[in-house]
C-alpha cells in the first residue's frame, strides 16, 4: 500500500517521557508505515525527554521511517508549532499525533486504505477510546463515537468539534490552501475544520477506536471558567466571522457550551462522560 504519510506530532516539556515514548512506539508498530515522522519540539524540554528521542533514531531507521526534528528555540504553542511541521512535510497525507496517546496498530492501515479508495476524501478521522492510567496499566474508561458521513459531520460540526485531533490524517495541499492552522486558543483544529468545510473539503470518520486518548483531572480543570468561555466566545465569533455559522447558531452555542464551562468540576465531568461519551 502507498505510504505517502508523514506522521506530525509537537511536544513541549510538560510531557512525561513515558507517555512520549509509549506514543512513538505505536507509530513503530503499524501495519502501514509512514515515510516520515515529524516531531517539533515547541522550547526547551528535559534531558529525560531528549533521551526518549534520541533513542528512537535507531528503531524509526530500521523501518525505513525518516525522523525529522524541528526545535523551536522558545515555547510558542500548538498552532505555531504544528505549522512548523507542516512546513516541513513533504508527503500527500499528513497524519496527526499527540505525545500521550496510543495510534491503535492498524490505524494508518485502515484509514489509508479509505483515502486510496475515494480520491475526493480529503480529512478522515475515528472514534477514540479514552484511558487512564492506573498503576502503569492502560485502564479504559470511555468511549467516543464521531460522526461517520460527510454529511453528518457537517450537521455536527455547527455544534460540536467533528473529528478527535489526534486521530486525523488530512491532505497536506488542502490545508495549506487555507492557510494552515491559525491561533483559536483550545480551538485551532475545529476553526481549521470549518475553514476547510467552507472550501468544500470531504470528510469521514471511521467508527472504531483507531486512537487512545490519554485523560486526567485536568482535562476538565482546563474546559471551565471564564477563560474558557472566552475562548469559545472567540471560536464562535470566527464561525459567525466566515459565514459558518448564522446568528442563532452563535447564540445558542455560546450559551450552551458556556454555561458547561462554569458549572462545578464535577457536574462538568458527568455532563461530558454520561452525556458525550459511553461508557466501557
Amino acid at each position: 500500500m502507498e505510504n505517502d504519510l508523514s506522521v506530525l506530532m509537537s511536544v513541549y516539556n510538560g510531557e512525561k517521557p513515558d507517555n512520549l515514548d509509549e506514543s512513538m512506539e505505536s507509530i513503530l508498530r503499524q501495519t502501514v508505515l509512514p515515510s516520515y515522522f515529524i516531531l517539533v519540539i515547541d522550547g526547551y524540554i528535559s534531558d529525560e525527554l531528549d533521551i526518549v528521542i534520541q533513542n528512537k533514531y535507531l528503531k524509526f531507521e530500521k523501518k525505513n521511517i525518516s525522523l525529522k526534528i524541528v526545535r523551536l528555540k522558545k515555547n510558542q504553542g500548538l498552532t505555531i508549532a504544528l505549522n512548523a511541521g507542516l512546513n516541513e512535510c513533504k508527503t500527500k497525507y499528513v497524519a496527526r499525533m499527540d505525545s500521550d496517546d496510543i495510534s491503535n496498530k492498524s490505524r494508518f492501515e485502515k484509514q489509508m486504505e479509505k483515502l486510496l479508495e475515494n480520491k475526493e476524501l480529503d480529512i478522515i478521522g475515528s472514534d477514540v477510546s479514552e484511558f487512564v492510567s492506573d498503576n502503569g496499566k492502560k485502564k479504559e474508561i470511555n468511549y467516543k463515537t464521531m460522526p461517520s458521513s460527510n454529511g453528518d459531520i457537517l450537521a455536527y460540526s455547527k455544534l460540536r468539534n467533528p473529528f478527535c485531533h489526534p486521530t486525523v490524517i488530512f491532505k497536506r495541499d488542502m490545508v495549506k490552501s487555507v492557510g494552515n492552522y491559525e491561533e483559536c486558543h483550545y480551538f485551532e483544529d475545529y476553526y481549521l475544520w470549518i475553514r476547510l468545510f467552507k472550501h468544500r473539503c470531504i470528510g469521514m470518520n471511521i467508527n472504531e477506536p483507531l486512537v487512545a486518548m490519554r485523560v486526567d483531572e485536568g482535562l476538565y480543570l482546563r474546559r471551565s471558567g471564564l477563560s474558557y468561555v472566552k475562548d469559545i466566545f472567540n471560536f464562535r465569533r470566527k464561525a459567525l466571522q466566515i459565514g459558518y455559522q448564522n446568528f442563532f447558531e452563535f447564540l445558542y452555542t455560546i450559551i450552551l457550551q458556556g454555561m458547561v464551562a462554569i458549572v462545578p468540576s464535577q457536574l462538568r465531568e458527568l455532563v461530558y462522560n454520561k452525556l458525550l461519551r459511553k461508557k466501557i
